[in-house]
């Protein structure tokens, strides 16, 4: 507490007279201070309102509303309790405390709190997604350049649409490097990202579910073949019985073809409050 709180603090707790006294005290003391007019001298006592004659003893409760002096002291007891830990603590703030103690603890949590938490949750753009997952995988300057380029290149689908030589050219780096970069990207989620093309993207997922045999290979590069629904084409270019292409068909079907957009309804399912 500060020297003037302290003090106000200790006026609070004298009675009038003693109140005047300490006054009349100062006065002597410091040559500095005069009486203002209509003050009562150190032989006068001030005068007391009937209705408040009542409760003036040293022990009874002082009315803060009611003094100047008080209302400062209550106000520098609030600005204090900001810089001292615990002071000033009402039971609104023991309150807000044991609130959340009790919603950790595995309490349910009403639709006002459901909703504050789901507002916590920001959407993260796919270019920062994959940003980050950069920044993770390599520390080298170089690679985070170009990776930070070609993320930048990729497009809300989730296709890099240039090609690497042109990318390469205008950077005035080596292919081989800018190739070996966004292999790095193409293995970060979602699964498919960076792909030049729709067979590309079909690959990289396959791939990563480690599905990607000689035989899923020649169907992924006959693709074509599905759409025409030539099944017997289909078991020829595999060689494959007619089973195992339904299964190739059924697998690579449950792919996702803009890897992108699906990254993108994902974040904005999970921004959505949840209903118990």
């Amino acid at each position: 507490m500060t020297p003037q709180l302290q003090q106000a603090i200790k006026l609070l707790q004298l009675s009038n007279l003693e109140l005047a006294e300490f006054v009349e005290d100062q006065i002597e003391q410091n040559p500095l201070l005069e009486r203002a007019d209509g003050e009562p001298g150190p032989a006068e006592e001030p005068p007391v309102e009937p209705d408040a004659a009542d409760g003036l003893d040293d022990e009874a409760p002082i009315d803060l509303s009611r003094d100047d002096t008080a209302l400062k002291a209550r106000d520098d007891l609030d600005s204090d309790s900001d810089d001292e830990p615990g002071a000033g603590r009402t039971a609104e703030a023991d309150f807000k405390v044991n609130e959340w103690a009790s919603a950790a603890g595995g309490g349910s949590l009403d639709d006002d709190e459901r909703e504050f938490g789901a507002t916590l949750k920001q959407n993260i753009s796919l270019r920062d997604h994959l940003g980050e997952q950069l920044k993770l995988a390599t520390r080298d300057p170089f690679e985070l350049f170009l990776g930070s380029y070609l993320i930048d290149l990729i497009d809300d689908a989730g296709y890099l649409g240039e090609s690497l030589s042109a990318i390469a050219e205008r950077l005035g780096a080596d292919e081989a490097d800018v190739e070996r970069v966004l292999k790095l990207i193409q293995t970060f989620d979602p699964s498919g990202v960076g792909a030049r093309d729709f067979k590309e993207c079909l690959r990289l997922q396959l791939i990563e579910r480690d599905r990607f045999d000689p035989a899923m290979a020649a169907f992924v590069d006959n693709i074509e073949l599905l759409a025409k629904g030539d099944l017997k084409a289909l078991m020829k270019v595999t060689g494959a019985d007619e089973e195992d292409v339904r299964d190739m068909i059924s697998e690579v079907r449950s792919l996702t073809p803009k890897p992108g957009y699906a990254y993108g309804a994902k974040q904005s399912r999970s921004s959505r409050p949840t209903s118990s």
